[in-house]
């Protein structure tokens, strides 16, 4: 099952998200909505979690530079859930 929306950074900036299975593992990819579809039998003991970062996507553009500051910092706060393994990192 996938279900998609927003989340709002505590900065205030929104994030858009598709998450794809439901398992106690997370799996954080950042822009890489295109590998939804390859990576979805992955989803069968894990949650996987695709998002847009700022200025990316359908995710909230961003002019104020101060909050682009520790941006993946805040990502991870909003979803770590138990044990959170990152996929990638792209840093802006």
């Amino acid at each position: 099952m996938t279900s998609e929306g927003y989340v709002t950074t505590q900065d205030g900036v929104r994030l858009f998200f598709r998450r794809a299975g439901s398992g106690p593992k997370a799996v954080l990819i950042p822009n890489g909505m295109y590998l939804l579809d390859d990576l979805e039998y992955l989803a069968g003991e894990r949650t996987l979690i695709f998002y847009d970062l700022r200025n990316r996507g359908r995710s909230d553009h961003v002019n104020d530079r101060s909050k682009l500051a520790g941006a993946f910092i805040t990502t991870l706060m909003i979803w770590t859930p138990s044990a959170a393994m990152l996929a990638s990192v792209r840093l802006m």
